[in-house]
């Protein structure tokens, strides 16, 4: 019985994700990415201190508004870091982390 536990809880988070191809997404103003996952928390709390130049020291970035991103994960989490492909207008497509925090669905057009 122990063993199923994990197994279901794990599997209970899976329709809260968003599958890749499935999402395109823009970036909100002042959302923060990195080159890696591993300085994305420190680079957060820089952000939300206002200290851009340690985003900048840990190789992130300040988002503006808009810019498309599509996942490449998979099966993306939603409180963990999200990897896109960061598609800014006319530059080549880059590699990137970011929460879910710092972005939106791309609206449907009517």
């Amino acid at each position: 019985m122990k063993s199923i536990l994990p197994i279901t809880f794990t599997l209970g988070l899976v329709p809260l994700g968003a599958n890749a191809g499935d999402l395109e997404i823009r970036t909100v103003s002042g959302g923060v990415l990195c080159t890696t996952a591993f300085q994305l928390r420190k680079a957060t709390v820089a952000a939300n201190r206002g200290d851009d130049e340690r985003v900048r020291q840990l190789g992130c970035i300040r988002t503006s508004e808009g810019t498309k991103a599509v996942l490449s994960d998979q099966i993306t989490a939603p409180f963990g870091p999200w990897q896109v492909w960061l598609k800014p207008d006319g530059d080549p497509a880059l590699p990137m982390w970011g929460y879910a925090s710092s972005f939106k669905p791309i609206p449907a057009l009517r």
